[in-house]
């Protein structure tokens, strides 16, 4: 007999999101995470999916998420459509692996993705200044 799981048994706690994020950061697999969080392996992946944590290594000073943290504060609040896809001529496989920090955009993606998000000219100082002093 199954027995249907109420969802507010298994709700994700602050410290276990905060303990989530920590272990990606230091590289752990979503086996492992799950073990240690007591969850399984789909409910690791399913919360990482609909929450949008970055589940890979990020690289360093991602042009597009610091676009993104001026524009909206977290790039987890922008929710493209097709329409910005088509905007920025990129599918949305591309767009996660720039969104989430895993791959540097080029310079004309960049370019399309500022025309796309009405990145103004006071937006655009705030980036440049950030990655000046991201050089340091």
């Amino acid at each position: 007999e199954h027995t249907i799981m109420n969802y507010k048994e298994n709700k994700w706690t602050i410290k276990e999101e905060f303990a989530l994020r920590e272990m990606i950061a230091n590289g752990k697999t979503k086996k492992e995470i799950a073990k240690e969080l007591n969850r399984s392996e789909a409910s690791v992946h399913l919360y990482c999916y609909r929450n949008k944590v970055p589940t890979k290594k990020m690289i360093p000073h991602s042009i597009v998420r610091k676009m993104l943290e001026i524009k909206f504060g977290k790039p987890e609040f922008f929710n493209p459509d097709r329409s910005f896809y088509v905007s920025v001529q990129m599918t949305s496989h591309r767009w996660q692996n720039l969104a989430f920090g895993y791959e540097q955009a080029t310079q004309e993606e960049c370019i399309r993705i500022c025309k796309a998000i009405n990145f103004n000219t006071e937006e655009m100082f705030k980036l440049l200044d950030a990655r000046q002093l991201s050089l340091f």
